[in-house]
């Protein structure tokens, strides 16, 4: 009895001790604003509810950095995860996996596979668990999850173009087989100045900050936003010379389908077609039978024109009496 008393006694004393070390301290503001906030795109580091998903399967994110396929292996098969847990994680682990790849042309195959996994499984998460986006559409998490879609589609649409700045992707929908994956381009909806087929630089709109401009226009959404730069066409196709210019910058944004019509169809496929768009003649989107605002950059191509102008050289040369100064007036158009 005394025995059996002292065994009980000993328990209760371990559990008390257990309980007593838990302990409760008070953040600041700002503190508490990283910690709900903070992900893999602003701070460089895996996000709250990363780190819990990946605690729930009974690894942390120093153990998963020093191993990252073993980590998403284990984080695709192991149990205890709903889909949106492990959709998010696993698309926010492999964008972690693409921006920690070197850049420039060796590494470009292996970085492009890890935005496209990364764009993937956002893509599954959004559109293929059981909650609708606008079920979730006052959640933190899902705003994130967006944003590394749009992210790692910007990121595929560059790499892409400079990969095949030699030899553009075919215009009847064949698709390219790069890096494991056969993609195709979509490229009807989006129209060149001068009836170009293709700009001679892809820009991602984010990675553009103007000084001088006062307001900057923009569209939040699902998608990549860019800013194309073509020849500028001072002439019409017979020659004759053009009252109007248009914008030799134009604003495109640009989405990944996945092929699939479930979530296991899209988690298995590679196949993805990139599809670009017009932002000032497409505003909503369909996408897996939701509709979805298009995000859209409608200063970025404006600003890039104004600081590549040279305005304000032909301005001063006018001013002075120099050549090469401003002689005339023309019409520049600012949309499509």
């Amino acid at each position: 009895m005394n025995a059996a008393r002292w065994l009980a006694g000993l328990a209760m004393a371990v559990l008390l001790s257990g309980c007593a070390g838990v302990k409760v301290s008070s953040i600041d503001m700002k503190d508490y604003v990283a910690q709900r906030r903070g992900d893999v795109l602003s701070t460089g580091k895996l996000s709250f509810a990363a780190r819990e998903a990946l605690q729930v399967i009974g690894l942390d994110d120093t153990a998963c950095g020093a191993d990252l396929p073993a980590c998403r292996q284990a984080l695709s098969t192991s149990g205890g995860l709903d889909d949106e847990r492990r959709l998010s994680a696993l698309s926010e682990l492999w964008l972690q996996a693409a921006n920690a790849l070197a850049p420039g042309p060796q590494d470009a195959p292996s970085r492009l596979a890890a935005y496209l996994e990364a764009a993937r499984h956002a893509y599954a998460y959004l559109f293929f668990t059981a909650r609708r986006p606008g079920e979730r559409a006052f959640e933190e998490r899902q705003t994130q999850v967006r944003d590394y879609y749009n992210f790692a589609v910007q990121q595929t649409s560059t790499l892409l173009f400079e990969m095949s700045r030699n030899q553009p992707p075919p215009q009847d929908g064949t698709p390219v087989a790069v890096a494991g994956w056969n993609i195709r381009a979509q490229l009807e909806d989006m129209r060149l100045p001068g009836e170009q087929t293709m700009p001679r630089e892809l820009i991602p709109a984010a990675s553009l900050t103007f000084a001088g401009i006062r307001n900057l226009y923009r569209r939040d959404g699902f998608g990549a936003e860019l800013v194309a730069v073509t020849t500028p066409q001072e002439r019409s196709a017979d020659g004759l010379e053009l009252p109007y210019r248009e914008s030799a910058f134009p604003a495109i944004s640009a989405i990944a389908l996945f092929a699939g019509r479930s979530l296991p169809e899209v988690l298995a496929t590679h196949e993805v077609t990139l599809v670009a768009y017009d932002p000032y003649r497409q505003a909503t989107i369909d996408v897996a039978g939701t509709p979805v605002p298009l995000a859209a950059n409608f200063t970025s191509g404006y600003g890039l024109w104004l600081a590549r102008s040279g305005f304000a050289t032909q301005a001063l040369r006018t001013l002075f009496g120099g050549a090469r100064g401003l002689q005339a007036p023309h019409i520049y158009l600012m949309q499509p």
